[in-house]
């Protein structure tokens, strides 16, 4: 009986594991607290267990059957969006209170998206709709497709970030949602200095040798020839010479 309740637990415990690489983004600080909470509650098992109270070894898994729960129906969500606050504000305090370095954001009227420059991983995040506040790592394949038709419909710019981002991680998905949606999405208008700044992960003060250094440090990452997409490439293009349109203007 001892071990067949240390088998359950350790059997919900990687259901929790997958719920978690499903619903989290790579990096982020919810997923980096969902696996910190399953590798402590496999060590209260290992303890339990060496310890031969196999029955206390159960509790784990009830713990792990609630957090699974919570996970499908939203709670996991929010609790990880809360600890991502916790910990973006303590790491911004210990910086000094500038922003997040290192990333880069793009957004239309559906989806946003993030890339990591470190690591290259682009991270999406749905905006708005019925889908809003979802990632798209968690989305199922009927989501997907439906957030796809939304896209095609009311937004051409949240339509190409979608697509780039399956390019990436979408295998040959992307031909056929394609295929399966139709319909034409209202054309994204010309970019904001703003948005051009999100774009190359730059402060508002960023002078031309940033534009272009960022410029570079991102066209390295997202070229089509590196694994990137060219729209996204494009993106970055465009970014740049707004930025420095607009600085020549100033000056």
């Amino acid at each position: 009986m001892t071990y067949l309740l240390i088998g359950l637990t350790v059997i919900a415990l990687v259901g929790i594991g997958r719920e978690v690489l499903l619903r989290t983004a790579p990096g982020s600080g919810p997923r980096m607290f969902w696996i910190a909470l399953m590798l402590a509650l496999l060590a209260l098992v290992g303890f339990l267990a060496l310890r031969g109270t196999g029955a206390l070894a159960a509790i784990p898994a009830f713990v792990g059957v609630a957090i699974v729960w919570l996970m499908r129906h939203g709670g996991g969500f929010v609790l990880g969006r809360l600890l991502s606050g916790l910990l973006g504000r303590a790491a911004t305090a210990a910086a000094g209170g500038g922003p997040r370095a290192g990333t880069s954001q793009v957004q239309g009227l559906v989806l946003r998206m993030t890339l990591d420059h470190a690591s290259g991983d682009l991270e999406g995040e749905v905006l708005s709709g019925p889908l809003a506040g979802r990632a798209l790592r968690s989305l199922s394949t009927d989501e997907m497709r439906a957030l796809y038709a939304e896209c095609s419909a009311r937004c051409e710019r949240s339509l190409r970030l979608l697509e780039s981002w399956l390019d990436r991680y979408g295998g040959d998905w992307r031909d056929h949602l394609g295929k399966a949606t139709g319909g034409t999405a209202a054309a994204a208008g010309p970019m904001t200095r703003a948005e051009a700044l999100r774009v190359l992960g730059l402060d508002d003060d960023a002078d031309a040798d940033a534009v272009q250094a960022a410029h570079r440090r991102l066209q390295a990452r997202l070229h089509p020839d590196a694994g990137g997409t060219d729209h996204l490439a494009a993106m970055v293009n465009e970014a740049r010479d707004v930025l420095l349109e607009d600085g020549t203007e100033r000056g």
